[in-house]
C-alpha cells in the first residue's frame, strides 16, 4: 500500500510539473494512462473527454495502448444510460464496473467491436471537476473478465482525480488565455497544499488547502516565512540542503516532520524563466501522518505474525527435539540405576563407595536434562504439574552444586536451612526450575558479585491478605527466601514483574518469562509470593508453599526385587533399541516373561505365535509404520484382555491415544528409571489397576 500511494504521489507531481511547464493535455493524459498500467500489467487505459454539442459525446483524450481501429469506434459516441462502461459512468456521474463484456447489457451497442479486439472487461471512472461537472471518463480494460480489487478501485479514484485536475487547468488555460488569475483558481481547489517559495527560502503563496493544514486563515500571515521555519529541528539540515540544490535546478520528494510532530510527504519543483534560469519553486505537500501510523500499525501486525509463525515452528521443532532427547534420557537413567542397585547388592562396599557418587552425578545431570526437555515441551503446549510430596530440605541440598555452577565466583552463595523444615506437595522439577529462577535473577542484579541468600524455613501466615494472591488461606507454610544487595527495583516494576515477557534485562540477556512461570507454577501449588525490594538496596523474594506433615509423606515403595513376582507375559514394542534394551532387562529381572520387538509388524507376528495369553502390551506411540495405536487396536482382536501402557517422550496432548475395548491403558511419559516401570507395570497387572 504505502509503494501504492508512493506511486500515485509520483503521478501528481509529473502531472503538475507538465502542467505547470506548459506540456500539452494530451501529452500529460498520456503520461497518466502510462503511469496507471504500470501499476498493474496486462491492463490497458483510456481518457476519454466528455463534450456537449447536440448532445454529450466522448472523445479520444489518451487512449496510446488501445487498438487505433477501437478508438476510432469510440470516438464521438454518445453518453446515456445504456452506453458501455463509460458512456454510462458520464451519463450517472458514477463508477461503472464491467466485470465481463460478452454478457453485460451496458455493451449491446459495441460489444462485437471490443470482443474483436480481445477487450472483455472494463472499468470507467467518472471524471469530475471542482463544481461536480462530468469532464469525461477515466477506464481500465482488460483482457480477461474479471472484478476490480480495493487497491485497483482506489488506484483509478486517484488517477482520475489527478486527470480532472489535469482537464480542467487545461480546459482553463484555453478559456482564459493562460490567465495566471485562473491558475491561481484551479491551484485554490486542489486536495493538497501547493506553495511557492522564492530564491531566499521564503513562502510566497499557499492554496486554501494548505492554508487550512498550517490553521491559518489569512494568505498574508505565511507570504514572508522561511519555509524551514515548519520543520523540525532535527529535520532541518536535510531540508535546507535540499532546498539549495533545488535553488540549483534539482527537484526533489521527501518526508519530513513539522514542528508540531505531524508527518508530511512534500516536494521542490523548480520553475524557469524564459532564460532557463530558477526564479522560484513550487511544492506540492500532504498530511501523512495517518498514513504513517496506519504503516507502522501494520508493520507492527506484520512483525506479531512472523513472531507467531516462527513460535510455532519452534514448537515442533521443541517436540521433536524433547522425544529424542527423551529417549536417550531413559537409556542413560535406566541403565545407571540397574548399575548403581548392581553396586548396592554387590556385597563389595569398597567398589560401592567408589562409583556410587559417580553413579548419582549421573542420575543428576540426567534429571536435570529431563528438566530441559519439560521446558522445550513448553514452546508448543502448556506444562502440566506432577505434584508429588517433597521434602524440600533434600531437594535443595541435592542442587546446592548446581546452583553454584550456575553463578560467577564473584557471587557469594550462602544457603541456609532450618532444623525443623515440614514436607510440600509440588513438582520436583518445577520447584528445581523456580528456585534457579530466583538464583539467576539475584544474581544478575549484582553484575560485581557479592552476597546472595537462599533460606529455608517454616513459618505461619495468618489472617492478612497477600496481594496477588487473595486466596491465600492463613496456616503453616515452607518459606523459601532468595536475598541479593543488587541494584532492587523500582515500585513500577515490582508491579510489572510477574508480566509475561516483562524484563528490565538488556535485549538477548532475558525472555520475560521466569517471574511469570514462577508465579504460574506458585499459584498451582497454592502457594504464594512476596516481593521486598528498594533501588540500590537490593531483592527479596519469599516463596511459600502450603506445609505438610512429615507423618503424611507417602509410604516408601519396595524396589522391585521385594515384590511378589508374576509370570505374567508382556509384549514389548519400541524402536529405540537403547530403550527397549532397559526396558526388557528391567522387566525380566522383575520375573515377568518378556517377548521384544523392533516395530509394530514385528510385534503382531510375535502375538500370533505366542500361544498363552498376552496380558500387556507396552509400546511406544510414535514409531514409522504401524504406530502405537493402531497396534494396540488389532492386538485387541488377538488377545481380547491384553492391557496397553504407552510410552512417549512427547506430552500427552500431543498424542493420538485411543482407548480400547478391553479397558486399561495407562501412559508412561519419559523418561523413566526401571523401577518406576516396573513399579506402573505391577499397578497394571498384580495391582488390577485399570486406569484410563
Amino acid at each position: 500500500m504505502p509503494s501504492l500511494q508512493n506511486d500515485v504521489r509520483d503521478a501528481q507531481n509529473v502531472a503538475l510539473r507538465q502542467l505547470v511547464n506548459g506540456k500539452p493535455l494530451e501529452d500529460v493524459l498520456t503520461t497518466l494512462v502510462l503511469n496507471i498500467e504500470h501499476q498493474s500489467g496486462g491492463m490497458l487505459g483510456s481518457i476519454l473527454l466528455l463534450l456537449h454539442e447536440d448532445a454529450p459525446r466522448l472523445y479520444c483524450g489518451a487512449a496510446p495502448s488501445l487498438p487505433p481501429e477501437y478508438n476510432a469506434v469510440v470516438e464521438g459516441f454518445r453518453a446515456g444510460p445504456v452506453a458501455g462502461s463509460c458512456g454510462t459512468a458520464a451519463h450517472f456521474k458514477k463508477r461503472i464496473v464491467v466485470e465481463n463484456i460478452a454478457t453485460d447489457p451496458l455493451w449491446a451497442q459495441i460489444r462485437r467491436e471490443a470482443l474483436k479486439h480481445g477487450l472483455q472487461a472494463c472499468w470507467s471512472q467518472p471524471i469530475v471537476n471542482s463544481t461536480g461537472d462530468v469532464l469525461g471518463t477515466f477506464a481500465l480494460y482488460y483482457h480477461k473478465p474479471r472484478r476490480p480489487t480495493d487497491d485497483e478501485l482506489g488506484l483509478i479514484d486517484s488517477f482520475a482525480d489527478i486527470a480532472a485536475l489535469a482537464i480542467e487547468r487545461k480546459r482553463a488555460e484555453e478559456a482564459l488565455r493562460k490567465s495566471e488569475r485562473h491558475n491561481r483558481a484551479l491551484i485554490e481547489h486542489a486536495p493538497y497544499c501547493i506553495h511557492q517559495i522564492d530564491l531566499n527560502g521564503r513562502l510566497i503563496s499557499m492554496n486554501a488547502a494548505g492554508l487550512q493544514m498550517m490553521d491559518v486563515a489569512d494568505e498574508k500571515r505565511i507570504v514572508g516565512m522561511r519555509y524551514l521555519d515548519v520543520v523540525s529541528q532535527n529535520d532541518r539540515p536535510r531540508i535546507q540542503a535540499l532546498l539549495d540544490a533545488a535553488m540549483q535546478g534539482e527537484a526533489s520528494e521527501f518526508e519530513f516532520r513539522s514542528t508540531d510532530g505531524t508527518m508530511f510527504a512534500s516536494s521542490f519543483i523548480p520553475i524557469f524563466d524564459d532564460d532557463r534560469q530558477v526564479n522560484r519553486l513550487m511544492g506540492l505537500t500532504q498530511d501523512i501522518t495517518e498514513r504513517r501510523r496506519v504503516e507502522e500499525e501494520r508493520l507492527v501486525l506484520e512483525s506479531q505474525l512472523r513472531q507467531s509463525h516462527k513460535m510455532e515452528a519452534v514448537g515442533q521443532l521443541a517436540g521433536g527435539v524433547a522425544h529424542d532427547f527423551n529417549n536417550l534420557l531413559t537409556a542413560i537413567l535406566g541403565n545407571a540405576e540397574t548399575l548403581l542397585r548392581t553396586l548396592e547388592q554387590s556385597g563389595q562396599p569398597d567398589l560401592t563407595e567408589k562409583f556410587e557418587s559417580g553413579i548419582k552425578e549421573i542420575q543428576l545431570a540426567g534429571n536435570h536434562a529431563a528438566t530441559l526437555t519439560r521446558q522445550l515441551l513448553a514452546f508448543s503446549r502448556r506444562e502440566i504439574l506432577r505434584p508429588e510430596l517433597i521434602d524440600p530440605r533434600v531437594a535443595l541440598r541435592e542442587m546446592n552444586a548446581l546452583l553454584s555452577r550456575l553463578v560467577s565466583e564473584q557471587i557469594e552463595l550462602d544457603v541456609l536451612i532450618g532444623d525443623q523444615v515440614s514436607m510440600i506437595h509440588a513438582d520436583s522439577g518445577q520447584l528445581e526450575q523456580i528456585v534457579m529462577n530466583l538464583v539467576v535473577n539475584g544474581a544478575d542484579a549484582m553484575p560485581n558479585g557479592g552476597p546472595l541468600q537462599i533460606k529455608l524455613e517454616d513459618m505461619e501466615l495468618y489472617g492478612r491478605p497477600v496481594p496477588g494472591f487473595e486466596d491465600a488461606v492463613p496456616g503453616r507454610y515452607v518459606q523459601l527466601s532468595v536475598t541479593d544487595r543488587g541494584t532492587g527495583m523500582s515500585p513500577e516494576t515490582i508491579e510489572r514483574m510477574f508480566e509475561p515477557f516483562f524484563t528490565t534485562k538488556p535485549v538477548g540477556k532475558g525472555t520475560g518469562l521466569g517471574l511469570s512461570m514462577v508465579y504460574g507454577i506458585v499459584k498451582q501449588s497454592k502457594g504464594f509470593i512476596q516481593v521486598e525490594s528498594s533501588v540500590g538496596t537490593g531483592t527479596t523474594f519469599r516463596v511459600c508453599f502450603p506445609a505438610i506433615d512429615h507423618g503424611e509423606t507417602l509410604e516408601t515403595s519396595m524396589t522391585p526385587t521385594e515384590k511378589k513376582r508374576s509370570e505374567a507375559s508382556i509384549l514389548i514394542c519400541e524402536d529405540e533399541s537403547m530403550v527397549r534394551s532397559v526396558m526388557c532387562k528391567a522387566l525380566a529381572a522383575a520375573g515377568y516373561s518378556v517377548i521384544e520387538s523392533e516395530d509394530g509388524r514385528s510385534a503382531l507376528e510375535a502375538a500370533l505365535q505366542h500361544d498363552s495369553p498376552i496380558e500387556l502390551l507396552i509400546t511406544d506411540v510414535v514409531m514409522p509404520g504401524l504406530n502405537g495405536s493402531e497396534l494396540a487396536e488389532k492386538l485387541v482382536e488377538i488377545h481380547p484382555n491384553v492391557r496397553v501402557l504407552f510410552v512417549s517422550g512427547y506430552s500427552a496432548d500431543h498424542l493420538d491415544v485411543r482407548g480400547i475395548e478391553c479397558g486399561a491403558t495407562q501412559l508412561l511419559q519419559k523418561p523413566f528409571g526401571p523401577s518406576t516401570l516396573v513399579e506402573r507395570v505391577r499397578s497394571m497387572i498384580d495391582g488390577d489397576v485399570a486406569e484410563t
